[in-house]
Parts: C-alpha cells; structure tokens; sequence
C-alpha cells in the first residue's frame, strides 16, 4: 500500500492544469429509490447507481486558462469533459462534470480566493500510477 503525498497533487481538464490551486474533494454517494405503501412499517429501498460531486479551491486566477474554462462553464452550464484529480504524479481520478458553483473572496489581510464546485455527468474512474 502507498500513500500520497498531497504536495503532488494536481486538477487537468484533459492536458491543461488548473493553477493556483490549493485542495480538492470528490464525494461519492449511492443512490436509492425507495417505496413505503400505507400498510409498511418500514421503508424498502432499491439501489440505483451512483452519483458523485467535487470541489477544489485556491487563489483566483482568471488569466489562467482552467480558471477560466471553469468559470466559463459554470456561468453557461457547459460540461466540462475529462476532469482529471491527480492524486500523485501520475495516478488519478477522472470524469465528465458540470461546474455548478463559483465563489471568491476577497479580504484586506489575504489574497483572493476562489472555490468551485462539481457534478458528475456520468462515471467516475480511477487510473493508477
């Protein structure tokens, strides 16, 4: 078993690197159906896939082009195809996702900082190093 040192990790959209980043998450959750009738005492669920959700945050750069790509994706709904969350320096999860959240904020004391915010469109993979 290895264990990754955070320092090498990095977000492409497909080659580009996203710069000035400081962190990112993926969450993945399953998805249930459920049905409960007037005579059941208890809810019956139904498994039926699974979703998955991100984020990365960092310092605000829009002269950077995956900034940008992202920033201009989340304000027309375009997807963003091949995300990839590197891990290392060669190992990585990837995926389809749409940006669906961009915040900045900005303070007197500190530089200013952004945080985006995904959704999944389809699988996520994992590629080993």
């Amino acid at each position: 078993m290895s264990v990754h040192n955070g320092k090498n990790a990095d977000v492409k959209i497909n080659s580009t690197a996203v710069i000035e980043l400081s962190d990112w998450s993926i969450n993945t959750t399953a998805d249930f159906i459920t049905k409960r009738a007037f005579e059941d005492d208890f809810t019956e669920k139904y498994w039926s896939g699974y979703n998955w959700t991100g984020s990365a945050n960092g310092w605000l750069d829009l002269s950077d082009a995956g900034q940008l790509a992202w920033f201009s994706a989340c304000i027309s709904g375009t997807q963003q195809t091949t995300v990839k969350f590197y891990v290392d320096t060669t190992g990585y999860f990837s995926g389809n996702c749409y940006v669906t959240g961009f915040s900045t904020t900005a303070s007197r004391e500190d530089l200013v900082k952004v945080s985006y915010t995904f959704e999944g469109d389809g699988a996520l993979a994992y590629t080993a190093a």
